[in-house]
């Protein structure tokens, strides 16, 4: 053979072993590759024609080897061997409930129930290099394909746990899957073996959509097997490529030529292909030899001219070239398509940044900025104004509403009326009945007309709508509106004062501990007893406070997070914080719950208090406002007042209404007689009183307690209690940064993202390299490419067998 003819065989041989290696890189998502699909009626001699293409014997067991693709990739060596893999494409998903898969799952969005698609996955099984070992390697891998979610490894002959059993059939029948569209694929090179990319997919009982699948791509040469004695329209796979348009695409192998029938046309013609499929490799071949120059006598001389279509071998050079043809006619294209690809993932990586230089400083630079910015938050005076508005909601329900009410008028007065909240106080009604015998004229404490009673009573006014809130109040003095508790974080305590006790009751209560022997005298215990029932509800709003105020901090510590931690959101680091952040407070909120619990235990134990000024200043106050009330109720219900007035505020009278007041009210009080309740009265204004001292007081010390431990604590134990749980003690003085590198990972979908982006940029600049390498190729083909400007990526190559 001439130098010229050995220079160019073997840039071919090069150029379609680059073919193969691109191949491999499983890029056929960025680019259409040009590829062999083998399909054909069964039986229509696919696997004695597949062995022959790749010059190997298949394994041909029953059940056992026909139940996955098969890919198949040569290439030209001195010495004979087979890698196999296995190509993972597809998820195993079956239904949870263990229902079975039926034919209405199989659609168009879901080709091949119960397989998802995911993405590509290469597992290395096993090399051989003994071609006898190969069929037993082949079943074992199939089998590890159709059992997913096991370890592969358990299935490979020689160190597999399974593999090692040596029962092939009772593996095949445990396996998870009756069939899958993964493959297993095989890099076979030798020194007889031709440089052609061939995939082999055959199947018993293979998925329709599977075979149209690969018959439906643009750039599939199909291959039909076809046996001399077969009705072409009979034919089930000829019928799938007139469906998908591919005759002029297919190439048609007669593969039983002792029977000659009609075919029809397609576009790239027929070959002949003689082999038995009982013999082995090198018989099969010799016999298709010796059958085709006639020297058996069968084959008719006629069809001598006809040799270069006759054989295996043959048809293997013919499909290599028009694989290298098609290739080299779509080489711009695709290297426009893989650069445009390529792009594309930079950019998505780009988007993705990767881990800083510096590991180590990059974090403590991060916490130590949050670490400052949280004591500065929790300093500043925007959380410090938003914390003492919630003390002073908390303040006006434990002081105002939930002070205890106590009804100071009795049945026996014809009516009911109840002490209300501090600012209230001096507002008060009663029921009377609609009918009066008389009025009352207060310049002659006799009847007289309504004009008269209201023109003495200058300083009593009928009820407004808000009594709570007179235009004439003090605001220091008012009582929140009902509006104002309705939206207060405290709202569901408005009513717990309410009904808290009445007159008669603790006249009751005073007579069954009245003292033997010592008329008008009563147990203590009964005030007592009351004084703890009036604090003993303080929990529920205690509780409530310390919740807000936890909830402020988580929030305050979350922002300054997400600020100081700005562009380490994805990362581990971030994650972990926020988790160690709400465990922190967590824990500190149970400290300082069980302090503020102590302070309530301390309130509900047993009244006292030591400050007697201030006790006996509210309860004067208690005193005067509860006299004042009794006074006006007995007087609507003797009639001495009409009933559709009602009293100001004290706080709000002048001098001399108050003066003109308290000389109407002695002159009532003389002709009403002594208060029958006059001692209930007592003990009402002593249990106000001490509510006031004991509700100063605790307020005062849960809001100290809150202020100069909870928060001091969570400014000065936050670093230290982080760094501990985020483990950076221990990393302190290390020489490695494992510590570190861990806290820098991202959340596992990001990192997925990442890791899925750099394999595809690394395989598309792989195969880039490839194409570079094919620019003499090119040349010497006859094809003119710019190879100089491109980037380098990946594409190409992949040849496909089938059969349905």
């Amino acid at each position: 053979m001439p130098p010229s003819s050995l220079t160019r065989d073997s840039k071919l041989r090069r150029f379609n072993e680059v073919l193969g290696e691109i191949q491999q890189l499983g890029i056929s998502h960025v680019v259409p590759l040009p590829e062999l699909v083998l399909i054909g009626d069964q039986p229509a001699g696919k696997s004695s024609l597949m062995s022959g293409l790749a010059k190997l014997d298949l394994p041909r067991s029953d059940g056992v080897c026909t139940r996955c693709p098969l890919h198949i990739r040569l290439a030209h060596d001195t010495k004979w061997q087979c890698r196999v893999s296995l190509q993972q494409q597809y998820d195993f998903n079956p239904p949870a409930n263990g229902r079975p898969i039926r034919k209405n799952d199989v659609t168009a969005r879901n080709p091949f129930p119960p397989w998802k698609l995911q993405t590509l996955e290469i597992k290395e099984f096993k090399t051989v290099e003994d071609r006898t070992e190969l069929e037993d390697v082949l079943k074992w891998a199939q089998i590890a394909t159709l059992n997913h979610n096991s370890n592969h490894e358990l299935y490979i002959p020689g160190s597999g746990a399974i593999a090692k059993e040596g029962d092939l059939q009772s593996a095949m029948e445990k396996s998870e899957a009756a069939f899958s569209p993964n493959t297993v694929a095989l890099e076979i090179k030798g020194p007889e073996v031709l440089s052609l990319s061939d995939e082999d997919m055959y199947l018993v009982e293979v998925v329709k959509n599977l075979a149209l699948n690969y018959i439906k791509r643009q750039k599939a040469l199909i291959i039909w097997a076809v046996p001399m004695n077969c009705d072409v329209e009979t034919s089930s796979t000829f019928n799938l490529i007139r469906q998908m348009n591919a005759k002029p695409r297919t190439v048609g192998v007669m593969t039983k030529s002792d029977l000659l029938s009609e075919q029809h046309v397609v576009g790239l013609g027929y070959f002949i292909t003689m082999r038995c499929p009982t013999s082995d490799l090198e018989d099969a071949e010799r016999q298709e030899e010796l059958f085709f120059d006639g020297r058996s006598g069968e084959w008719p001389q006629e069809f001598t001219e006809f040799g270069d279509k006759c054989g295996v071998t043959n048809l293997a050079v013919f499909l290599s070239e028009q694989l290298r043809q098609q290739f080299a006619k779509d080489l711009p294209s695709t290297i426009k398509k893989v650069k445009s690809h390529l792009s594309i993932v930079t950019e998505h990586l780009d988007s993705l940044p990767d881990l800083p230089a510096n590991v180590e400083l990059e974090v403590r630079r991060s916490l130590g900025e949050f670490y400052r910015h949280a004591e500065e938050k929790i300093d500043s005076s925007d959380f410090s104004a938003t914390w003492r508005a919630l003390t002073e909601e908390f303040r006006v329900c434990i002081m105002e509403m939930m002070k205890p009410k106590i009804k100071i008028s009795h049945e026996s007065d014809k009516g009911v009326i109840e002490v209300a909240d501090s600012d209230d106080e001096a507002i008060a009604t009663m029921s009377t009945p609609s009918k009066r015998p008389r009025q009352w004229d207060s310049s002659k404490n006799q009847p007289s007309s309504n004009k008269k009673a209201r023109t003495a009573l200058e300083h009593i006014h009928v009820k407004p709508e808000n009594p709570a809130i007179s235009s004439q109040t003090p605001k220091s003095l008012r009582v929140p509106s009902q509006t104002d508790l309705a939206n207060s974080r405290f709202a569901e305590f408005t009513h717990a004062g309410k009904g808290f006790a009445d007159i008669g009751q603790i006249s009751e209560e005073m007579n069954r501990k009245r003292l033997v022997g010592l008329p008008n005298m009563y147990d203590h215990e009964v005030v007592v007893a009351l004084c703890k029932r009036a604090v003993s509800p303080w929990k529920g709003p205690l509780n409530k406070y310390l919740e807000q105020t936890m909830e402020f901090l988580l929030a305050a510590l979350s922002t300054t997070l997400q600020s100081s931690l700005r562009t380490l959101n994805k990362r581990l680091i971030y994650k972990e914080s926020a988790r160690f952040i709400k465990q922190f407070l967590d824990e500190q909120g149970e400290v300082q719950h069980q302090r503020l619990i102590n302070l309530y235990e301390m309130e509900a134990h047993h009244p006292l208090t030591i400050n007697e000024d201030a006790f006996k200043q509210y309860q004067r106050e208690e005193a005067q406002v509860i006299e004042r009330i009794r006074w006006f109720s007995r007087a609507q219900s003797q009639y001495l007042i009409p009933n559709e007035i009602m009293l100001k505020p004290l706080e709000i009278l002048s001098s001399e209404n108050r003066i003109a007041e308290q000389k109407k009210m002695r002159s009532h009080l003389a002709e009403m007689g002594e208060d029958p309740f006059k001692a209930s009265l007592e003990v009402a204004a002593n249990v106000r009183g001490y509510y006031k001292t004991a509700a100063m007081r605790f307020v005062d010390m849960v809001a100290i307690s809150i202020h100069s431990r909870l928060l001091v604590d969570v400014s000065l134990k936050l670093p230290r209690y982080l760094d501990e749980k985020l483990g950076l003690h221990e990393a302190q003085g290390q020489d490695d940064c494992n510590v570190y590198d861990r806290l820098m990972e991202e959340d596992k979908d990001t990192a997925a993202r990442r890791r899925n982006f750099r394999k595809e940029r690394d395989m598309i600049e792989k195969a880039m390299e490839k194409l570079k390498e094919l620019k003499s190729s090119s040349a010497t083909l006859g094809v003119d490419v710019d190879m100089d400007n491109v980037l380098p990526a990946r594409d190409l190559a992949r040849v496909s067998g089938y059969e349905v």
